[in-house]
């Protein structure tokens, strides 16, 4: 195992859950304790990608981004 995926359904509310929000910034600094990539799953708003690159996940797929990708891609210049 190589990768780490965090579930849509955890992505999906880090910007208005604060559970979910640790739960995946939690997740984030484990898959990187364990040298994983950690991947986000159905990102579909610039605010979560906001949350996630500042929590460490520099890879994700989603409506917003499309398929698999890398934060320096979806994020605006």
């Amino acid at each position: 195992m190589t990768r780490l995926k965090i579930a849509q359904d955890l992505v999906s509310s880090v910007n208005t859950d604060a559970r979910n929000a640790t739960v995946v910034r939690t997740a984030i600094r484990l898959g990187k304790e364990l040298g994983l990539d950690c991947i986000a799953d159905s990102i579909e708003t610039s605010a979560q990608v906001d949350f996630l690159v500042a929590a460490g996940c520099h890879q994700g797929q989603g409506f917003f981004c499309g398929p698999l990708d890398t934060a320096d891609a979806i994020l605006p210049s």
